[in-house]
């Protein structure tokens, strides 16, 4: 009996992203209410196990929420007000008396962070209006030429490209206007380009090859615990047809992809699954991308697993991909000029772009 809990909490968690977080909260209920009452050896560690990884989703989505609501101008009560009762209801869910009680906790927070994105985009211009003019400048000058973005643990995070120092930055803000410096140990930094959420943790890519020269590639695997990083895991990687260029890594159906930036050669994607450390592990070659205007070049990526799209980032656009089928391009495009722009993170309804001259770029998705 233990087996088959184990089995189907499991089995639940490594699933693909539903395309709404709300739909995977009413199919835990059920799996709760199974557990419940058949009663296996040791359910019920295995629905806190299930709670704890909803509950950092849903966390994720209430701040992002809020930083939608700290982006948009004029304010929106309704919105605001949808917002605090999201963060109200996600605080109460961890002081609540029954597992039960907090998944309903976290189902109404799912919901309200919905609602408020919701209210936004009814009073917000769509996604190419909203890309034209930054909304925030990085104040802080330690990030210098930030290369790579990412929504993880309900913040943002960037860092310098090659040659600084071995950290991330940390922020709960778009603008990075308070953000904590947080070294990565163990790592070095040749010439990082992108992150990438995979499986829960951060990947730090140090991947780019200007001259296609390198022979060290490498990708970090990275844990946070709130405070500090931890070093999880060092991928040594290389292209089964010799050294590409690629500033654009992305995790899609537990496997990360490298999506090469095109100087000559075409926009080229390589999936590694199975990444094992002390070894080179070499890229599968999945083809290739036919991103807008030939010779674009793909600078960031992202995945939306709320729609199931991948998002890639060039010089002049943003574009929406199916993850399924890379080879036809595009489902559609968005032109968007942002100088340098080489970060782009997904956070709830939220685009964010940010570019090596410190602008930052928002837009809600349509």
């Amino acid at each position: 009996m233990r087996a088959l809990a184990l089995l189907l909490v499991t089995s639940f968690l490594a699933a693909p992203v539903s395309a709404a977080l709300v739909d995977d909260l009413r199919e835990a209920k059920k799996l709760v209410r199974r557990l419940e009452r058949d009663e296996p050896e040791g359910y019920e560690a295995l629905i806190d196990d299930l709670l704890d990884d909803l509950d950092g989703r849903v966390e994720g989505e209430v701040r992002a929420a809020t930083v939608a609501i700290d982006l948009h101008a004029p304010s929106i009560p309704r919105a605001e007000r949808a917002a605090r009762r999201a963060t109200g209801r996600h605080d109460r869910s961890g002081d609540a008396a029954s597992r039960r009680k907090r998944l309903r906790l976290l189902r109404k927070a799912a919901t309200g962070a919905r609602r408020t994105f919701r209210l936004l985009r009814r009073r917000s211009p769509d996604e190419a209006t909203a890309l034209k003019q930054p909304v925030a400048t990085i104040p802080d000058d330690r990030i210098d030429e930030g290369s790579g973005l990412a929504w993880w643990h309900g913040a943002f995070w960037t860092m310098n490209d090659g040659g600084g120092q071995a950290v991330l930055f940390r922020s709960e803000t778009a603008d990075f206007a308070e953000s904590t410096m947080v070294p990565v140990p163990g790592a070095t930094n040749v010439d990082w380009e992108d992150l990438a959420v995979h499986e829960g943790d951060l990947v730090v890519a140090d991947v780019g090859d200007n001259g296609r020269t390198r022979d060290d590639l490498v990708l970090y695997r990275v844990t946070f615990d709130g405070a500090a990083l931890t070093l999880a895991a060092t991928w040594r990687i290389s292209y089964p047809d010799g050294p590409h260029d690629v500033e654009a890594v992305v995790s899609i159906d537990g496997a990360l992809h490298a999506i090469t930036k095109d100087r000559g050669e075409g926009t080229l994607v390589y999936r590694f699954a199975d990444l094992r450390e002390g070894i080179v592990n070499v890229g599968e070659f999945l083809g290739a991308i036919p991103l807008g205007t030939e010779g674009e070049k793909a600078t960031a990526a992202d995945v939306d697993a709320e729609r199931g799209e991948l998002v890639v980032l060039t010089y002049v656009g943003v574009h929406f991909l199916d993850p399924a089928d890379l080879g036809s391009g595009p489902v559609r495009s968005l032109p968007f000029f942002g100088l340098q722009a080489e970060g782009i993170a997904v956070a709830g309804d939220l685009i964010v772009i940010t570019n090596e001259q410190r602008q930052v770029f928002a837009a809600l998705r349509r």
